[in-house]
């Protein structure tokens, strides 16, 4: 199975390199979602989404509804049987905890974010003179990232042992309610570390094959959808290309791809071990 076109972090260029540094100021990760590397290859859709969320991300708005999205999720999974992981180094273990605790807060962020964005065109504001310019970050965003921590760069497939590759596309299907149309970075991302990959698989195997993932996957959803309807966010109009070429795929990786993921992230985590929340989500 293939990935879903993207433009990789490393490939960016001009615009779409901007963007992608405010992203990842704003939303105080060190790294760019799929979501917008997807976005990417239309670079004015790209602009317009981040444009329409941004002042929700710089506001706030977002970060309250997706720390109650989490406590949700945390609260829907804590009577689960999760195995605890040991058997890899430390160092490995530690770093790779800390990038799941990063994905977990995006993933939030997003999907929440993504529950406005796909919305009733009806409710959105008519745009402002000069909102396709991003405006600076603000020393609140700025300060509350707390420095942004070296992680590895997300691996390309052919990069990796087939074996590892074979081990993505497993764990992607966990939760799925069919063929999955996309592979979650969070599994790619943690290849740069096999022995931890490894284990994730086991962790989440038996949660699979009771059917736990794929419920938690739907109640996920509906949760990102309660808090948002509890306090909607007015969006400015989008581009009539987000409409026709990109809207039905986003609304796969809200339903589908996000909403798996965010469960499992908090899995993990409690697999893991205690580790300090990442600041911006």
């Amino acid at each position: 199975m293939a990935n879903i076109p993207e433009i990789a972090e490393a490939q960016a260029e001009g615009r779409v390199a901007t963007i992608y540094a405010d992203i990842r100021e704003t939303l105080g990760v060190p790294f760019v979602n799929l979501i917008y590397r997807h976005l990417a290859t239309a670079p004015a859709v790209l602009d317009c989404v981040w444009d329409a969320l941004r002042p929700h991300y710089v506001s706030g708005a977002l970060a309250g509804q997706a720390a109650q999205l989490r406590r949700e999720v945390e609260a829907m999974v804590q009577d689960w049987p999760v195995a605890q992981m040991g058997s890899s180094p430390g160092g490995a273990r530690t770093a790779a905890a800390g990038l799941v605790g990063m994905y977990n807060g995006a993933n939030s962020l997003n999907l929440v974010a993504l529950q406005h964005l796909l919305g009733p065109r009806a409710s959105r504001q008519a745009p402002q003179q000069g909102a396709h310019e991003p405006a600076p970050v603000t020393a609140r965003s700025a300060a509350d990232m707390g420095g942004q921590p070296s992680i590895p760069r997300l691996p390309e497939f052919w990069e990796l042992h087939q074996r590892e590759v074979d081990r993505i596309h497993r764990l992607n299907a966990y939760g799925e309610p069919g063929a999955p149309a996309m592979v979650a970075s969070l599994y790619r991302h943690l290849a740069a570390w096999p022995g931890v990959l490894q284990e994730v698989e086991l962790v989440l195997v038996p949660l699979d094959e009771q059917g736990l993932l794929g419920r938690a996957r739907a109640d996920t959803y509906s949760a990102a959808q309660r808090c948002a309807q509890a306090r909607p966010l007015a969006m400015r109009p989008l581009v009539d290309a987000f409409h026709d070429q990109y809207e039905t795929r986003l609304r796969r990786f809200a339903e589908v791809t996000i909403s798996k993921m965010i469960p499992i992230g908090t899995v993990l985590s409690r697999a893991f071990g205690p580790q300090r929340d990442h600041p911006g989500g």
